[in-house]
């Protein structure tokens, strides 16, 4: 990962794709593995977990569902 150039420090790393995290967070739904097991070097199983709190935390699993 590069450093977000923008950011004064230069110490921030860029925002993984969502797309990038929702791939991983199917393959793991789809193979019943753990976030550790599809995890990749571009995608942590701590950043999996991060972002699908984020999702549970604003409802879109509920959105997903809805009729």
């Amino acid at each position: 990962m590069t450093s977000t150039p923008a950011h004064p420090l230069r110490c921030h790393r860029r925002r993984i794709p969502g797309r990038v995290v929702f791939e991983r967070l199917v393959a793991a739904l789809v193979h019943s593995a753990g976030y550790e097991r599809v995890a990749s070097p571009g995608c942590s199983d701590a950043t999996i977990r991060r972002r699908l709190k984020a999702r549970a935390a604003i409802g879109l699993a509920h959105r997903g569902h809805a009729p």
